[in-house]
């Protein structure tokens, strides 16, 4: 069975052979060829409506909320995960997220502000969501990746 290199590989190795190239000025160059750009799967608006229209129950309530704020704000699952009550702002509809790129201020909706009203309601602990879950879904999102 024959084996082929992908074009990505290819060019990992000839930029690797440009630096060490340039770095002992052999005045040498491998061209980098051209590679497939895949297109990133996305939600489609059916699919979009189907997570905000969902009607949650009282076990699938913070799962549903973690859904509705990733896709309201676009903030990665860790940002969210790792919210205070006092770093969402409702007069002004902003949260206040710290993660990879550092501390940022991301604008919500008014629909949202309503369904973390309406979660935050009902417990009343100082995170958002409780760390054990928080910990129990980053570890699982880990894993599938």
């Amino acid at each position: 069975m024959r084996q082929t290199v992908k074009p990505i590989t290819i060019n990992c190795y000839g930029r690797a052979l440009n630096a060490y190239f340039k770095w002992a000025e052999l005045g040498l160059q491998i061209p980098i060829i051209k590679e497939e750009i895949k297109p990133l799967s996305i939600f489609s608006a059916q699919n979009i409506r189907s997570i905000v229209s969902f009607k949650s129950t009282r076990r699938t309530a913070t799962i549903h909320l973690v859904c509705l704020v990733m896709l309201d704000t676009g903030c990665r699952i860790g940002e969210i995960l790792s919210l205070n009550r006092r770093e969402i702002d409702f007069d002004t509809l902003l949260l206040s997220v710290y993660g990879k790129t550092g501390y940022r201020k991301v604008p919500i909706s008014f629909e949202l502000r309503k369904q973390i009203w309406k979660y935050i309601k009902q417990d009343s602990n100082g995170f958002f969501f409780k760390p054990e879950l928080a910990r129990l879904l980053l570890i699982e999102t880990f894993l599938e990746e």
